[in-house]
């Protein structure tokens, strides 16, 4: 019973600190920027926003199948 006791522990306290595992979106590779203002987005600018904040990804060029959106005049992500 003891032995089945101290593997239990180990276990819990195994998940307790693994923590959870999260997914990025597979089209987000950028790093956070901010975006001057008056900048006219383009297909070879590299920005996108996603989830409520602007994301630069050098030398990405937007188009059919890169997995942007081109939105209300802005590059975007949709989950």
């Amino acid at each position: 019973m003891r032995r089945f006791l101290v593997l239990a522990a180990g276990l819990l306290l195994g998940a307790c600190l693994a923590g959870c595992v999260v997914v990025a979106h597979p089209h987000h590779r950028g790093v956070a920027v901010v975006v001057p203002v008056g900048h006219v987005h383009s297909a070879r600018c590299g920005h996108y926003f996603y989830r409520g904040r602007w994301f630069l990804w050098k030398g990405h060029v937007h188009g059919p199948g890169c997995g942007h959106i081109f939105k209300g005049g802005v590059w975007i992500i949709e989950d």
